[in-house]
């Protein structure tokens, strides 16, 4: 029997992946966004918690009827807090050799919807268009 020659192919290129970028931008633009969002959240709820019942439902059943009440104190930090949970992991990005606090696009894309999810959470909760 004779043996079968295999020919050996050229090796596959591998794809390479786009490497997530670093930007001064990037973390200067997030830290501005959550920092502007919330001051917003302040004004919001020092415009709005004054007239607020002492407990408001933090959900709905199906049949619109609310229930899970919850202080109205609890929402007026709840989101602030995210706000500052937000802030702080902005703060904790890394450190370029020369000194400058860096973050990846991707990451600060995100903080930047959560923020903005944050602050449209807490204007619902409140009803905002309500008190406009």
């Amino acid at each position: 029997m004779a043996k079968k020659r295999t020919t050996q192919s050229a090796p596959k290129k591998r794809e390479t992946l786009a490497q997530p970028v670093l930007s001064r931008g990037a973390f200067t633009t997030t830290i501005a966004v959550v920092l502007i969002l919330l001051a917003v959240q302040i004004i919001i709820a020092a415009i709005v918690y004054p007239s607020l019942p002492g407990q408001i439902p933090s959900g709905w059943l199906g049949s619109s009827q609310p229930y899970n009440m919850v202080s109205s104190a609890f929402v007026f930090l709840y989101f602030p807090l995210g706000q500052v949970v937000l802030f702080l992991i902005g703060l904790f990005s890394p450190i370029t050799r020369g000194g400058q606090r860096v973050m990846y696009l991707g990451k600060a894309e995100s903080i930047i919807a959560l923020s903005l999810l944050f602050t449209v959470l807490q204007a619902s909760a409140f009803h905002l268009p309500h008190y406009i």
